[in-house]
């Protein structure tokens, strides 16, 4: 089950309050990033944070309008090895040089990397104002204390959220069957088949598909 969730969409709902999630994560939870801020987006992505009205006092205030010090210690509670910059420029020498460049010397800002902590409402918000700003196919994987498994992905401009499902070898079991049958039948096809008999290839791999009950409307 997938949902997607334009930017800043999760911030408010039509009656100006928070809405609740749909996954219940509970108290902790486990965040496995793999999230890329390419380099010509990091200025964007710094300038989004400092002019929210969620994070802008914080960011400005507290880390010096520091995307990574802002992430490593605001929430995310990761070390500078798990977020990071391709190059380690001083800030006074970016200031220097975002005055005369548009090239961010400090490269694309990644986020690699596993924490298990509380689990925080604003860490929706936070990459409900990102997802312009994080390169596509940028993942993050999270696990709540109860078992819930979700995941956010990142197309360039919004963020989407799928939820798992479980599976037992069993049913996983049924899906492969089915799945060879229908390969049986793409493969005769492919060799020029006009007339197909699909009856006894699927009795072959899953002989209770042919004796399920028709739905009707």
């Amino acid at each position: 089950m997938r949902e997607t969730i334009p930017a800043a969409h999760r911030m408010t709902n039509e009656k100006g309050t928070t809405p609740r999630r749909r996954a219940i994560i509970g108290y902790y939870a486990e965040f496995q990033f793999s999230v890329v801020i390419p380099t010509a987006k990091v200025a964007g992505a710094e300038k989004a944070l400092a002019e929210s009205e969620r994070f802008g006092k914080e960011f400005k205030e507290a880390h010096n309008s520091s995307i990574s010090e802002f992430l490593q210690e605001y929430w995310l509670d990761m070390g500078p090895d798990e977020i990071y910059f391709e190059q380690d420029v001083s800030a006074l020498a970016e200031l220097a040089n975002a005055a005369e460049s548009d090239t961010d010397l400090r490269g694309d800002l990644t986020i690699e990397g596993f924490t298990h902590q509380k689990w925080r409402s604003y860490a929706e918000d936070m990459f409900d104002i990102l997802p312009p700003y994080i390169q596509t196919d940028s993942i993050v994987e999270i696990k709540g204390e109860e078992g819930e498994q979700l995941r956010w992905e990142f197309d360039g401009e919004s963020r989407s959220e799928s939820y798992a499902t479980v599976m037992w070898p069993a049913e996983l079991n049924s899906l492969h069957l089915a799945q060879r049958a229908l390969e049986e039948i793409v493969t005769q096809l492919r060799t020029g088949a006009t007339h197909i008999v699909c009856g006894p290839i699927i009795h072959k791999y899953r002989p209770d598909l042919l004796t399920t009950k028709e739905v009707t409307a």
